[in-house]
């Protein structure tokens, strides 16, 4: 009896994903599910059918795609890498839906409505090493598309991918690659360098707990960045959450100016420095000495300023004789009503930031294991393994983290340069 012979063709599998999925999933489960739904319906969808690709399989935030030819498939993927990127700059960094893509032409099985097959699973993890926003394809999809397609790859070499036999010659596009010529000039225009100065008065929920939050959001969003820690405590509390992201800086002494100013521009371009309560007048008026307030002033440097506060507001009149509201940003806990802040600030709209206060066993748990709350919340020890932290504090968390994140959000700390590699 002669076996039934498989049903197969040449096609071209595009894979895609969602970066970062499951970390929004964790801190906002039906937040992530509906705005990938909304693109899926109202962007990815329509742009694959438009070029002709049938989605075969969906997972999750993945999806397959057949296409009949590598041209299509290519020019789909930038389609919607393209309209991604617009649509996520008015959207914030931790709330954005970014895909990672891979083609593949090669052989495939058909089984009724599914797909298998080599083409399948190549297209699968070139995904896998795609950046965010960017494309990897195969050299034989780069075979059929070269020369016809307007778009610069990348020869990455072969790449020994998980599962599969041999080498692949991969090629890739680069998020930058695929933005139209008039939007390169809008880029260019915002990388520059990020000065982030974090103070105030201490009390119950004190400076270093909001540079803990604001580490973690760059961590969260893939952002590289640089901590200086010139509180004066000598405790440096900081360094213990992140010995190896944070330095001990003296900033009245010029060898540690220079460490922290004057690599501004350097990659990474975000800089955290958190600064003692006593210094912060006294550092703003050495920045004025040097020419950075003028930096800041004409629009080289981008610069704010975090200010935990107590009940009197005290501090804000000599913090904007140096810069405008939009550099400057108190911090309120939750002991702080609206009418503590002040006539002025109520009467300017000022943006504020909320910190709530964790429950005391939460504060007490994270403080014990030097973990940081994001750390905390993946239910990780400081050294990457497993831990077995309480489900119900780290609950409570992930709600308290997502909301200042909301308002980090909406004050632009998100609009921060990546790291260039």
């Amino acid at each position: 009896m002669t076996a039934e012979r498989a049903n197969r063709r040449l096609a071209a599998i595009l894979a895609a994903d969602v970066t970062g999925y499951s970390l929004q999933m964790g801190i906002d489960e039906e937040g992530t599910l509906a705005r990938l739904k909304a693109v899926r319906k109202t962007l990815i969808d329509p742009t694959l059918a438009r070029h002709r690709g049938r989605i075969f399989k969906t997972m999750g935030d993945g999806i397959l795609v057949e296409f009949a030819s590598a041209v299509d498939a290519v020019r789909g993927a930038v389609d919607i890498q393209r309209a991604m990127t617009k649509q996520n700059a008015s959207v914030p960094k931790s709330q954005r839906i970014e895909l990672r893509i891979g083609i593949h032409v090669g052989d495939i099985i058909i089984d009724e409505n599914d797909v298998f097959g080599d083409g399948v699973n190549i297209a699968a993890r070139l995904e896998s090493i795609a950046e965010s926003g960017g494309i990897c394809v195969s050299g034989t999809a780069h075979d059929q598309v070269r020369d016809k397609l307007p778009f610069s790859f990348a020869d990455l070499g072969d790449q020994t991918l998980k599962n599969i036999a041999r080498p692949v010659r991969v090629y890739g596009i680069a998020a930058k690659g695929m933005i139209e010529p008039q939007e390169l000039q809008k880029e260019a225009n915002l990388a520059k360098p990020v000065l982030v100065f974090v103070s105030g008065i201490r009390g119950q929920i004190g400076t270093t707990t909001v540079s803990k939050t604001l580490v973690d959001y760059w961590k969260a969003n893939q952002l590289a960045f640089r901590v200086f820690d010139a509180s004066g405590s000598s405790s440096n509390a900081l360094g213990r959450f992140f010995p190896q992201d944070t330095r001990v800086v003296d900033l009245t002494v010029v060898d540690d100016q220079m460490a922290v100013f004057d690599t501004l521009a350097d990659e990474p371009k975000v800089t955290l420095v958190e600064i003692g309560s006593n210094q912060l007048i006294p550092t703003l008026q050495t920045l004025e000495r040097i020419g950075l307030i003028g930096a800041v002033k004409s629009g080289s440097l981008d610069f704010k300023c975090l200010y935990v506060h107590d009940n009197k507001a005290s501090g804000f009149a000599d913090v904007r004789e140096y810069f405008s509201d939009d550099h400057f940003y108190p911090v309120l806990n939750e002991f702080i009503s609206q009418e503590n802040i002040g006539e002025a600030e109520a009467r300017n709209g000022t943006a504020n930031v909320v910190v709530t206060a964790l429950p005391r066993q939460a504060m007490a748990t994270t403080e014990r294991e030097s973990a940081s709350y994001l750390s905390f919340v993946a239910n990780k020890l400081p050294n990457g393994e497993n831990a077995r932290y309480s489900f119900v504090l780290r609950g409570y968390v992930r709600h308290w983290l997502a909301g200042i994140w909301a308002d980090y959000d909406r004050i632009g700390i998100w609009k921060l340069p990546k790291a260039s590699n």
